[in-house]
């Protein structure tokens, strides 16, 4: 499950850090035109590059180690023990996926906050 509390936090610092430098944050909305390597087209004018984007990890691929605590219905005298399990969640960006980004450092580096429809 994504850190929504540690996504607010940077969004937050990374407002403050604007505010600080004189030229605020802004949320501009983009479209996701390559993978590999990343690149984000902001309202079909520019093209941003993945050493200019940071992306949270709930917009990417990964794994997490889980447990899960019971075990399974028993069948012929046994059952099998849950236990810990590691899932893949696939979850990362892809060509034409809608995306609201949040500009810092004057607009040299953008977070991307998530996926709209």
């Amino acid at each position: 499950m994504p850190d929504y509390n540690e996504l607010l936090k940077v969004m937050k610092q990374a407002a403050k850090e604007q505010n600080k430098a004189g030229a605020p944050s802004t949320v501009c909305f983009g479209v996701v035109v390559s993978t590999a390597p990343l690149q984000v087209q902001v309202d079909q004018r520019f093209i941003i590059g993945s050493d200019n984007l940071i992306v949270p990890q709930h917009l990417t691929n990964y794994s997490v180690n889980v447990s899960i605590s019971g075990s399974t219905a028993e069948s012929e005298g046994h059952a099998h023990k849950l236990g810990a399990h590691v899932i893949t969640i696939n979850n990362g960006l892809k060509n034409g996926d809608k995306v609201v980004m949040v500009s810092q450092d004057g607009g040299q580096k953008y977070l991307i906050a998530d996926r709209v429809v």
